[in-house]
């Protein structure tokens, strides 16, 4: 059976409680209303680094990997001030269910390289694994390759280790990794206008079947029903089957298996998004597959469709749409079998964050959710990782911002967006009404979800109703702990 994905790489996460640690308050702060969404309330966004030159800018690649006890752990690659580059790790520890968390001080698991590469993160059962493409000097007797450091022990104090070399020699741009638990580490990488996938003991690494077009934007999953089968996706641009691509890798030797398959309505969208995203959207939901993508108007040439395709289906269905454009769209799912989609729309000469959630079975979505960038700051990429520890879940970005000069790594967290509809009025003697409202999450009622209408308000019950009297038109706001404000 074939596992499901998302687009958008949901890799595992790993680590343990930082040392230094300081208390971020999760303050709400409500974000104006982009068209078709509902404003978001969660957290603002705060600074996850200091803002500089050598900070990632939107064609770097961020690194967000949760462990099973919830820590979020965040790696990047900077450029110094003297033209060598780092590999910076700080993490986040909830502390409670209202959306606290500790945020640690950050670490620098590689300082002073001639050149650091895009970190993927790893859990690696008793610790946390990164790996990334790098190159320790202009001395070839020095660490040239795709290298791995770990940081191992419970609530260790970030020790990590010195960098082991993985695959000396590869051009390893953009790495992912994907490893089931006490197994081999398995990777993706880009190496001369291809997408590879590759074990450290396995030679030669496999090059991803091409039709005769570049290949990039490479992302991998393990099948969380059979370890030795990993779920590999790219783009191919160029050829005579162009688009979004999928294919099972065979963990144990090595090999591809069975043909690739095309994600519908990519062919001509996929280049564009490849400039963007640094990985192919792909994530697992028990036993599917789901991949994300765009669609391109070809009468506009404007990508306008945000689109989730379960591996198997003959179509692809569209979760997001704008006519001025959008980009960069994650998708990941949580442990309750959610999958949230996010993704970039423009307006205004700026770019919009937009996110939305599915209900537990994945058959129905709820209301978009729309996030701001910070004021001065203009949001260029972004990458996304779902929970469903706190309340109703939540998604945590950490956006890659930029102005002139300057670039910063802020964070936020976008709540699950409440929907509200009317389905009865009642029209009343003295010209009141009497109207009864529906709260849901992605289709389900919401309980305790509270109304206001002109003035009046009240919860919802068991059924996710609730009934108000008041004098004039129908429309109404909802709110609840732990979601989005909705209204009609």
């Amino acid at each position: 059976m074939r596992p499901h994905l998302v687009a958008l790489a949901c890799l595992g996460s790993g680590a343990l409680l930082g040392a230094a640690l300081t208390p971020v308050p999760s303050t709400e702060a409500a974000a104006p209303t982009a068209p078709g969404a509902r404003a978001a309330d969660p957290s603002a966004w705060e600074p996850l680094s200091a803002a500089g030159p050598g900070q990632p800018g939107p064609s770097q690649r961020v690194d967000l990997t949760r462990s099973p006890d919830g820590i979020l752990h965040i790696a990047w690659a900077v450029r110094n001030a003297d033209g060598t580059s780092s590999l910076k790790e700080r993490r986040l520890t909830p502390i409670g269910p209202g959306g606290d968390d500790l945020m640690s001080t950050v670490s620098t698991p590689i300082s002073s390289w001639l050149m650091v590469g895009d970190p993927a993160g790893v859990d690696i059962g008793d610790g946390y694994q990164l790996y990334l493409g790098g190159q320790q000097s202009a001395d070839p007797d020095t660490l040239d390759g795709l290298v791995g450091v770990s940081n191992v022990g419970p609530n260790a104090d970030p020790a990590w280790s010195a960098p082991l070399m993985m695959e000396p020699g590869e051009a390893a741009m953009w790495a992912q990794v994907a490893q089931a638990p006490s197994q081999t580490p398995v990777f993706v990488f880009e190496h001369n206008s291809m997408v590879v996938a590759d074990r450290p003991d396995a030679t030669p690494p496999a090059a991803v079947p091409a039709s005769g077009g570049n290949v990039g934007a490479g992302s991998i999953v393990i099948d969380p029903t059979n370890s030795a089968h990993a779920v590999v996706a790219w783009c191919e641009f160029g050829g005579s089957e162009p688009g979004t691509h999928e294919q099972v890798y065979d963990t144990g030797t090595g090999a591809f298996l069975g043909s690739p398959t095309l994600m519908p309505g990519t062919a001509d969208a996929c280049v564009l998004q490849a400039t963007i995203n640094r990985g192919t959207p792909l994530a697992l939901r028990g036993n599917d597959a789901y991949v994300g993508g765009t669609h391109l108007n070809a009468s506009t040439g404007v990508l306008t469709d945000v689109r989730v395709w379960q591996v198997g289906d003959a179509t692809a269905e569209v979760v997001g749409r704008s006519r001025t454009g959008v980009s960069a769209p994650q998708v990941t799912t949580d442990s309750c079998g959610r999958i949230w989609v996010a993704w970039l729309a423009r307006r205004d000469g700026t770019h919009t964050l937009l996110a939305r959630r599915s209900n537990e079975a994945a058959t129905e979505w709820g209301a978009t959710v729309a996030v701001e960038p910070p004021a001065g700051w203009s949001l260029g990429s972004f990458e996304a990782i779902a929970s469903c520890v706190r309340g109703p879940g939540q998604l945590d970005v950490v956006g890659q911002f930029e102005k002139p000069g300057k670039n910063v790594l802020q964070r936020t967290v976008v709540r699950p967006g409440l929907s509200l509809a009317v389905v009865h009025v009642e029209k009343l003697g003295d010209g009141s009404k009497r109207v009864t409202y529906l709260a849901t999450d992605a289709g389900r009622p919401v309980v305790g979800a509270r109304v206001h209408a002109h003035g009046v308000s009240a919860f919802t019950g068991t059924d996710g109703k609730v009934t108000l009297r008041f004098t004039g038109d129908t429309s109404a706001t909802v709110t609840g702990l732990g979601y989005s404000d909705g209204q009609t």
